[in-house]
């Protein structure tokens, strides 16, 4: 009885795939001899790779939109990756991401070597006859199913490269609010800093009156009053810290009214010079801060 012998070389192809290869050539030795059956079974063995990356992409993109508290439709928990931590997110999805990049361009290879094995199929199967029909039938329905997966796939990485755009845009308007808050509290801080040093600045120069004539520090002066002026001090330094206080808090309110006059598009009279321009840049800087995170000051 006859045998034949069959040689294929193949280049780039993993050692599993490889055994996937001759496990299914064993089973299909009748039409082994089919110049097209391995490049049509090496195209289906790559779309069964590119679907399992469909799917590790898919269950990182669920895990990333459990961790942002956006996955309320799914009630179910995915095991295959954990929830990032929040500074880890933007990184996981530059690289789901970069997934979805690289499966939709094999996506859109193998769809044009699917094109080009039809043509030459077509053309072996009008042209010779070596071969049994049902073979190139069998190859041309192998490859409608594996275009029609190609095509759910795409379809799936559409998906996700919408859905991971949105993460993206909900993950640094997230970043951006944290910021913000911490600008803005930041901003409170410094202000208190101003509100207490601006107390006890007054008393501090104030307590350059210890140094005037009329204080008796010398040690000849055995008795408990150093001096009957005493109550100047306390005069002067409450005094001065109301009016340091009054200043600032006018100061704040001239800046509301001011900005809400320009706010409402109040012409002011000709030759009036607008205290606002004069005032520092910092000003419309906080506004913008107070703003973003909700607590507008003018």
């Amino acid at each position: 009885m006859a045998t034949k012998q069959i040689i294929i070389v193949c280049a780039g192809i993993s050692k599993t795939n490889m055994n996937r290869l001759i496990e299914r050539l064993k089973h299909l030795q009748s039409a082994a001899l089919h110049p097209l059956l391995v490049s049509v079974m090496l195209t289906t063995s790559t779309v069964e790779y590119i679907r399992y990356i469909n799917y590790d992409a898919y269950h990182e993109y669920r895990a990333i939109m459990r961790a942002m508290d956006c996955d309320k439709s799914y009630t179910y928990d995915y095991k295959y990756h954990e929830a990032p931590a929040f500074s880890e997110r933007p990184q996981r999805l530059t690289q789901l991401t970069k997934t979805i990049v690289d499966g939709e361009h094999s996506a859109g290879i193998l769809t044009q070597i699917l094109d080009h094995i039809e043509v030459l199929l077509k053309k072996l199967g009008d042209n010779n006859s070596a071969f049994p029909s049902s073979v190139g039938i069998e190859l041309q329905e192998e490859l409608v199913f594996t275009r029609l997966r190609l095509l759910s796939m795409q379809q799936w990485y559409r998906y996700l490269k919408d859905g991971t755009q949105t993460l993206i845009q909900l993950v640094y308007a997230t970043l951006q609010q944290e910021d913000n808050k911490v600008n803005h509290r930041y901003g409170a801080d410094m202000r208190l800093i101003t509100a207490i040093t601006l107390i006890f600045l007054p008393a501090t120069f104030v307590a350059t009156f210890f140094s005037s004539t009329f204080w008796d520090f010398a040690p000849s002066n055995t008795g408990a009053k150093v001096s009957g002026w005493l109550w100047i001090y306390w005069v002067v330094t409450v005094v001065l810290t109301l009016m340091v206080l009054v200043v600032w808090r006018f100061f704040h309110v001239l800046v509301r009214v001011l900005e809400r006059v320009r706010g409402l598009g109040v012409v002011q009279p000709v030759g009036s010079t607008s205290m606002l321009k004069k005032f520092p840049r910092w000003r419309e800087k906080k506004m913008r801060v107070d703003e973003e995170v909700g607590e507008k000051t003018a």
